[in-house]
C-alpha cells in the first residue's frame, strides 16, 4: 500500500525523539551562545558548539512547533514529496482548483492566530522566527493539474472522482528570521521552513489526529 503525504510527515515529526526534547530544554538555557553566534563570536568553541546543538535539525523543528503549534517541514522534504507523488509546490495565486470552506476558514484562522499571537513579527518569545501574512504568498503543493485548469468533479468519471478525492492539497506558509545585524532595507531572511496551514483530501484525517 502506497505511503500517504501525511504519513510521511507523521513519520517526521515522530522523529523528535526524547533525546532532542532534551537537548531542546537544554539549548534554550544556551540561547545566548546562539544570540553571540550571530553577533560574530564565530571561532569561541564554546559558543560554536552551543550553536550547533541549538540548531540541528530535529531540535529546530521541536523550537518551530512550539513557537508556531503547527507541522513544520524543512524545504528538503517538501523537494521530496514533489518528487514521490509527482507533485508540484507554486503560489496560491497559481492554485486554480477548488478550496473545501473548512479549508478557506482554517486559512483565515491561521493568519488570525497569527496576528493575535504577533508572530508576524520577530520578537524575543520566538527567538526572532515569525511568518509574514502581507509579504510573503501562501503556498500550495498539488497534483500538477491544479495549476493548469479548474477541476469540476462533475465531469469527472468514477475513477477519475475517487483519484481526485485522495490528492492532497497542502497548504504552507514559509518561515523567516528577523536578523538585525544584516545590512540594508530587508532584515528578514527565509529560513527553509514551512510551516502548515491546512490541507484537504482523505489525508487531512491524519493531520487532525496528531
Amino acid at each position: 500500500m502506497k505511503e500517504s503525504v501525511f504519513e510521511i510527515i507523521q513519520s517526521r515529526i515522530a522523529t523528535v525523539s526524547s533525546q532532542a526534547v532534551a537537548t531542546f530544554h537544554e539549548a534554550l538555557v544556551t540561547n545566548t551562545s546562539d544570540e553571540l553566534f550571530r553577533m560574530g563570536f564565530t571561532s569561541s568553541k564554546s559558543v560554536v558548539d552551543e550553536h550547533k546543538k541549538l540548531n540541528t535539525k530535529e531540535v529546530l523543528r521541536a523550537r518551530m512547533i512550539r513557537y508556531f503549534g503547527t507541522k513544520v517541514l524543512f524545504e528538503e522534504e517538501v523537494r521530496k514529496l514533489e518528487v514521490k507523488y509527482q507533485l508540484d509546490t507554486h503560489v496560491a495565486s497559481r492554485f486554480k482548483d477548488a478550496i473545501p470552506e473548512v479549508n478557506q476558514m482554517d486559512i483565515i484562522n491561521f493568519c488570525e492566530r497569527v496576528k493575535k499571537q504577533k508572530l508576524n513579527q520577530g520578537t524575543i518569545e520566538t527567538d526572532l522566527y515569525h511568518i509574514p501574512l502581507t509579504t510573503d504568498p501562501f503556498y500550495i503543493t498539488a497534483p500538477p493539474e491544479c495549476f493548469r485548469k479548474a477541476l469540476n468533479p462533475n465531469e469527472m468519471s468514477a475513477e477519475e472522482l475517487k483519484a481526485w478525492q485522495e490528492e492532497d492539497p497542502i497548504v504552507w506558509k514559509r518561515i523567516y528570521r528577523f536578523d538585525p545585524s544584516k545590512y540594508g532595507k530587508d532584515k528578514n531572511e527565509p529560513t527553509g521552513m514551512y510551516a502548515l496551514v491546512t490541507a484537504w483530501g482523505l489525508e487531512s484525517v491524519l493531520i487532525n489526529t496528531n
